[in-house]
This record gives C-alpha cells, structure tokens and sequence, in this order.
C-alpha cells in the first residue's frame, strides 16, 4: 500500500516544479522499474 501513496506525492512534486511532461516520463520509469 505503501506504493500507491508514494505516486501521488511524486506526482504532487512533479507537478509544483512545473512540468507535466517531464512527470509522465518519470512516473512511467518508476512504474515500469
């Protein structure tokens, strides 16, 4: 469970820095890691 709260902070980081793009491609990595 842990897990599916870790997305929505590294989602909720992304997302201050400004850039949606650059997100999608991390949590992609995390998510194909």
């Amino acid at each position: 469970m842990e897990g599916a709260n870790t997305l929505p902070l590294l989602l909720g980081r992304r997302r201050i820095a400004g850039s949606p793009i650059g997100g999608i491609g991390e949590t992609q990595e995390v998510l194909d890691f």
